[in-house]
């Protein structure tokens, strides 16, 4: 009996025991679960952080990769490149209008479209921007780009004829690049060369001084302002002040060929026709097709009596610069003492299509042609005339005296011819005109006189032998007018005119063999 109830209690506690165990599984099970879901959001969290420091760490490096190229460029660039590098698109739409209208190179025109219009009305309605200094560097060099050609292509030396609209719109530029920049000196310097030259095209040498002077003050060694400066002095007639000023321009700058023309021409206006060519060759040296060097060759061929070289010179100048008044009237005056009709009138009417008014291309052409009537003729005399109480000038006067000695008015010739040799001694052509002239109407001392000068200063001249010559022949001086034919010959031993002439002369006097 007791062991079966020994037995049974056995059994009642096992039975307890497997009913306690199975209550309590679902119970482990949920908290072993919950155990392992903490852990794995634990192990989430610290991913998402790393994956998340990845990523700020690759953003980083790639705008640092970025950034590097942007940093070195601006190094690298220039300083007007640098200015013009914008970091972001504007987004404001002022701002988006100057950038198109400087595309389109809109600068300053047309009137309230222009970049420049429209960046005033957006800094004054948006100082804060951020974008003002990306389209203020844009703006600084597009302007900057502009404005600088006129002064480059002076300083280059280009075969170019500048305006006054040239310059007043350069200094539209500058001025303005002052206003961006205001602590630039390149622009302040640039824009007190441009309100020069303005003044100089408005007749205002003394006022263009002033500024060419201010700009020196700031650079002393912008060889632009000391030439410029020089055509100002030159305005006002300080010949000396004008020379030294040329002069230092080209000592600092020897190869700029403007300074260079500049000096040569003032040492044609002196006289002095070797200093000329000499300076005029050195221009040459540098640039063979500088059209201003080859136009003073020209003029000083001309006056020391070398028509071949004059002429070629001539037609050079003219076929660069075709328009030019004063090379055509100097062309078709030596065709016209060369006896080339054709060519001469086709100099003069060429003139008269560029201005109808031109009364010496008028008078000159009626001369070649004979085709005026006496009285256009007179009326341009006349007017010719008038010209001369406004403007006296050495080319003016020869022209009248060329038009009185062509109607016969010799008195009238001699009279202007001395006028304009009494303005430019060295016109060889005008001197021999008048030496002949007077040689006809019996003033044979001063005649002689003329031709003497003439050989003195131009010995190579042979025309002025013949006629010396012949003037002493006519005097019955045979003997001094052998000797001046023998100097022609000397000088062109195939001058036909000169055996010509000797061979008379000597069989005048009885020598035959020497004649033959």
């Amino acid at each position: 009996m007791s062991e079966e109830i020994t037995m049974r209690s056995a059994l009642f506690c096992q039975l307890v025991i497997c009913l306690v165990l199975v209550l309590h599984l679902p119970t482990l099970a949920i908290q072993d679960e919950k155990a392992v879901t903490e852990k794995d959001r634990k192990e989430q969290k610290k991913q998402a952080k790393e994956e998340k420091k990845k990523e700020e760490k690759a953003k980083k490096e790639e705008n640092n990769r970025e950034e590097k190229p942007q940093k070195e460029k601006l190094l690298q660039d220039p300083v007007d490149k640098k200015s013009a590098t914008t970091t972001e698109r504007p987004t404001n739409p002022l701002a988006t209008q100057i950038e198109v209208a400087i595309s389109l190179n809109q600068l300053i025109e047309p009137p309230g479209q222009n970049a420049w219009d429209v960046y005033q009305i957006f800094i004054k309605t948006y100082p804060a921007d951020p974008a003002v200094k990306s389209i203020q560097n844009s703006l600084t060099f597009a302007m900057g780009e502009t404005a600088k050609a006129p002064l480059a292509n002076y300083i280059q030396g280009t075969n170019y004829t500048f305006t006054r609209d040239d310059w007043a719109k350069a200094q539209e530029y500058s001025k303005r690049l002052k206003e961006l920049r205001p602590k630039n000196k390149d622009f302040a310097l640039m824009d007190l060369f441009y309100q020069g030259m303005v003044s100089l095209t408005d007749k205002q040498p003394s006022k263009a001084e002033e500024f060419f002077r201010q700009g020196i003050k700031k650079n002393d060694e912008a060889s632009y302002f000391y030439n410029a400066l020089g055509r100002a002095l030159s305005d006002q007639r300080k010949e000396e002040d004008s020379l030294k000023a040329y002069l230092k321009a080209s000592s600092l700058s020897p190869e700029w060929t403007y300074p260079l023309v500049n000096i040569a021409l003032k040492y044609v206006r002196r006289g002095d026709l070797e200093q000329a060519q000499r300076y005029a060759v050195s221009a040459l040296n540098i640039n063979a097709t500088d059209v201003e060097a080859h136009s003073v060759l020209a003029s000083v061929s001309a006056s020391k009596g070398n028509i071949e070289d004059a002429i070629k010179q001539y037609e050079f100048v003219i076929s660069q610069r075709p328009n030019s008044v004063t090379e055509l009237l100097a062309y078709g005056r030596l065709m016209l003492e060369q006896g080339n009709f054709v060519v001469a009138e086709r100099a003069f009417s060429t003139v008269l299509q560029i201005n109808p008014t031109d009364h010496r291309a008028r008078l000159y052409l009626g001369i070649t042609t004979q085709k005026y009537s006496e009285l256009i003729l007179n009326d341009a005399s006349s007017q010719l005339k008038n010209a001369t109480k406004e403007n006296n000038s050495a080319q003016l006067q020869i022209a009248l005296a060329d038009v009185a000695a062509h109607k016969g008015n010799t008195q009238v010739a001699i009279e202007a011819y001395q006028a304009a040799l009494k303005l430019e001694p060295w016109q060889v052509g005008a001197r021999l005109k008048l030496a002949n002239l007077l040689a006809e109407t019996t003033q044979s001392k001063e005649a002689i006189q003329e031709y003497n000068n003439i050989a003195k200063t131009n010995p190579m001249l042979k025309e002025v032998y013949i006629s010396l010559g012949n003037l002493l022949k006519k005097n019955n001086d045979s003997r001094a007018a052998i000797l001046e034919y023998r100097k022609a010959l000397a000088i062109d031993p195939n001058f036909l005119t000169a055996h010509s002439s000797l061979a008379i002369m000597l069989q005048e006097i009885g020598e035959f063999a020497a004649a033959a």
